[in-house]
């Protein structure tokens, strides 16, 4: 297990598909699920993750097509704050084992992840 950082990012796009109320809550309650199953004492379970990927592409196909546009204030924020934290996860499961996202080149600034339509780096 590797602790996970939880980094405050502000990210500013325009993305292709509303997101509504019901569907951040959705997205939202499944993070939450997620996190609470494949997460204990701030350390990510890689392993388990790897072996079950379904939850987690689940929600990564939900941040590839959603749009920020109709979030504002704190829903914005929890989205976003689960976004990335979902991003981080996503990278290293596919390169597990690894000992931190360091040892991944280009782990924060070069690799790109699918936001509402956009290519971003964390």
């Amino acid at each position: 297990m590797m602790r996970l950082p939880f980094i405050f990012v502000t990210l500013f796009f325009s993305t292709s598909q509303l997101l509504s109320q019901t569907e951040l809550e959705e997205f939202n309650l499944k993070a939450d699920q997620f996190f609470a199953k494949y997460v204990t004492s701030g350390k990510v379970n890689y392993a388990a993750i790897k072996s079950n990927v379904a939850d987690l592409k689940e929600l990564v196909s939900f941040i590839e097509i959603a749009k920020l546009d109709s979030l504002a204030g704190s829903n914005r924020w929890s989205y976003l704050i689960n976004v990335y934290n979902l991003s981080v996860i996503n990278q290293l499961v596919f390169k597990y084992p690894v000992k931190s996202p360091l040892d991944i080149k280009g782990f924060f600034d070069l690799n790109k992840f699918n936001l509402g339509g956009n290519r971003i780096t964390l």
